[in-house]
């Protein structure tokens, strides 16, 4: 596994979900969150110095998508690993 805590980069572009998320995953002990952003385009420019172990990533947000980032990311992180999270809401 790893020494100390585990890494945790959270992208999602709803920003009270996104802060609830930092909080919870800043109490549950033995994690630690490294960076949050609100959409894609910024993970991905940041993504290469983050030495995150695992990435909390939201599917829907405007501009490059959950999928996308992920696409794009794993390659140069291929021992991060990709939690993806989303919000579906049906209004029928």
């Amino acid at each position: 596994m790893t020494d100390g805590p585990i890494r945790v980069a959270i992208v999602e572009d709803d920003a009270e979900l996104r802060e609830l998320l930092r909080d919870e995953v800043a109490h549950a002990g033995g994690m630690q969150v490294v960076k949050s952003f609100a959409n894609g385009d910024q993970f991905l420019a940041a993504h290469r110095d983050l030495q995150a172990h695992v990435v909390l990533m939201d599917i829907n947000m405007p501009g490059t998508d959950g999928i996308a980032c992920i696409q794009e990311a794993k390659p140069a992180l291929p021992s991060t690993q990709f939690l993806v999270l989303t919000v579906f809401e049906n209004p029928a």
